[in-house]
């Protein structure tokens, strides 16, 4: 069960879950939280595909609910897994006979004891699986009672055969990119301004691409800025070989996270292509980034993000970063084959997995 509404992170690892159960030959009931038709592939020969609104409908959601609890009971499922915490989610985790094995996968590093999300999770799971390594001492720490813990790591896209990164180090021009939501955690407000102040040897463009809450302010923001000539909002990006061009077309990445993060899939998929990118010290993104020469990451503030782009165009003019290396790094650590490993070994035994 996962969220399935859009682009994100959350329901690129739902869909992509349950598309590596499926191909595993495990049998696969799916429950999607979604208001649109969205969700894993129809194709999919799944024992049941149902759908979960968002809405708050008096009727609507409560039917969709009990109609999706039914079909999980039916199939007598020897694991749940909540691909991300719900109110939902621990509801139907609830309704399950207790030989169900009730896993709900967290992404947010750093919850407090009082998340009302994660309180609900660990009165309704068996454990708690963590993104990334790094999440599981900061939730080791608090009062969580007989819950269980480990990492279970998250599917990202699968790079799209035969596309890399394209641009090599043009030294007069320096593209980069923002792929994902336009949110207040991403950063913009230490971005924007650092892009702003930032001294640059070469001519540097910024595209933003996704959608969100933050568009409106945003474009007020990249005016008031006087960067309207070097920074462009462009919408909602595609996916698929079209996504793949397009990311392959820029020099480098920027994700500037300021809180509520794990893992983000999107820079996974920028090493997949062997596209370079700088990110804040924020959440689990470091676990990316140990031993890797090929990404930058800084603290999250507006000068060590000013002083990161400035480093970002030194390296890039000077050839510094490897694309062929920095998949290498990807294929030995990030790989559907890597993490399909790691989630063989909980299948095999859920309860002897987690600790």
């Amino acid at each position: 069960m996962g969220n399935a509404e859009g682009l994100g992170g959350a329901q690129t690892a739902f869909r992509k879950l349950v598309d590596f159960l499926t191909k595993e030959g495990h049998e696969v009931g799916a429950i999607a939280i979604a208001d649109s038709n969205e969700g894993p592939e129809t194709h999919l020969p799944l024992l049941f595909n149902k759908r979960v609104p968002h809405s708050k409908s008096l009727f609507t959601k409560p039917i969709a609910l009990w109609s999706a609890a039914k079909a999980a009971q039916r199939s007598v499922p020897k694991v749940f897994i909540a691909v991300g915490p719900a109110k939902s989610a621990s509801l139907i985790s609830k309704s399950l006979p207790r030989s169900t094995y009730k896993v709900c996968q967290d992404f947010i590093y750093g919850r407090n004891a009082a998340d009302p999300l994660l309180r609900d999770s660990i009165e309704a799971f068996d454990a708690i699986a963590v993104q990334a390594p790094s999440m599981l001492a900061p939730l080791g720490q608090l009062n969580l009672g007989a819950i269980k813990l480990n990492w279970l790591p998250c599917f990202a896209e699968a790079p799209a055969p035969g596309f890399r990164k394209t641009r090599n180090g043009d030294q007069s021009h320096l593209r980069l990119a923002y792929f994902g939501r336009l949110a207040g955690n991403k950063g913009f407000d230490l971005l924007l301004p650092a892009f702003a102040e930032a001294s640059f040897p070469l001519k540097v463009e910024l595209d933003i691409w996704g959608t969100g809450p933050e568009q409106e302010r945003l474009i007020h923001l990249i005016h008031s800025l006087g960067i309207e000539s070097r920074v462009k909002l462009r919408g909602r990006y595609p996916d698929g070989e079209e996504g793949a061009r397009l990311m392959c077309g820029y020099d480098a990445l920027v994700l500037t996270s300021t809180g509520l993060e794990g893992l983000p899939l999107i820079l996974l998929e920028s090493m997949a292509y062997g596209i370079p990118f700088l990110a804040t010290r924020v959440g689990a993104i470091p676990d990316c980034c140990v031993e890797n020469p090929d990404v930058l990451i800084v603290e999250p503030d507006q000068e060590n993000v000013r002083m990161g782009l400035q480093e970002f165009a030194r390296r890039v003019g000077t050839g510094s970063f490897n694309s062929a290396r920095l998949q290498q790094y990807y294929q030995a650590h990030f790989s559907i084959e890597t993490m399909g490993a790691r989630w063989r070994q909980f299948l095999d035994s859920p309860q002897d997995f987690f600790v």
